[in-house]
């Protein structure tokens, strides 16, 4: 029998039963003797809850994942003007009532759930830590150091301010920064600024990286090839 021991307390196969054994019987006594033993029996829900939450006094939204190209159906919950709840939609035959991770989380796009999703464009308002001084840093705690020095402050700014701010600072990099990016040929790796033939789309010699991830949108990471074709990716 293995035995082990845990912040004092043993934890063996013995000690296991005893502890369900005394669980099941706690749970029989009358609900007053519980409460003088200072036990408190888990919560049941009843049909239909999840949580806590009453489905059956939500209204069924039926949706489509944001996530990828795959277009999982998605059944959301609505209690009022609030997403309660969402679950893999069983009628939809890509996903059948399944959902990833990303699918499953995605209620966290909701502001109820995420108080810190961003809701307007935010345009950072002190400057950056030096490129030296994060060189500098030893070791992580140096480096925190350094980033805590220039924790980032935002300004809170519209669409249009933040379209205007994003064409002049890529104006900026494809005038003042182009001998600093480089590109590399489709086939052997080699670095390749002047060759013919080294990117796979046109554009200009001097390339400019973007970065995307999943969590865009795939109508976003279409727009985002577009542009990156238009100033030359």
């Amino acid at each position: 029998m293995t035995s082990h021991r845990r912040d004092g307390i043993r934890h063996d196969r013995r000690s296991f039963l005893k502890t369900v054994a005394l669980a099941a019987m706690l749970a029989t006594l009358p609900s007053s003797v519980r409460k003088a033993l200072g036990y408190t029996p888990p919560k049941e829900y009843a049909l239909g809850e999840i949580g806590g939450k009453n489905l059956y006094e939500t209204v069924e939204v039926r949706g489509v994942c944001t996530y990828c190209s795959v277009g999982c159906g998605i059944i959301f919950y609505r209690q009022g003007d609030k997403v309660v709840y969402l679950e893999g939609d069983p009628d939809n035959p890509l996903n059948e009532g399944k959902l990833c991770i990303k699918g499953k989380a995605s209620i966290q796009l909701f502001g109820a759930y995420n108080p810190l999703r961003a809701r307007t464009p935010l345009i950072r308002v002190n400057p950056k830590p030096r490129p030296e001084e994060i060189l500098k840093a030893r070791d992580s705690n140096e480096l925190k150091k350094v980033l805590e020095k220039y924790k980032p402050v935002w300004k809170p700014v519209t669409w249009e301010e933040a379209f205007e701010y994003i064409a002049k600072k890529t104006k900026e990099i494809l005038e003042a920064n182009a001998d600093a990016v480089r590109a590399y040929h489709p086939y052997d790796g080699k670095i390749c600024d002047s060759k013919k033939g080294c990117y796979f789309r046109f554009g200009n010699q001097y390339p400019v990286m973007i970065i995307a991830g999943a969590k865009l949108l795939n109508e976003e990471a279409y727009l985002i090839k577009k542009i990156s074709m238009l100033i030359g990716n």
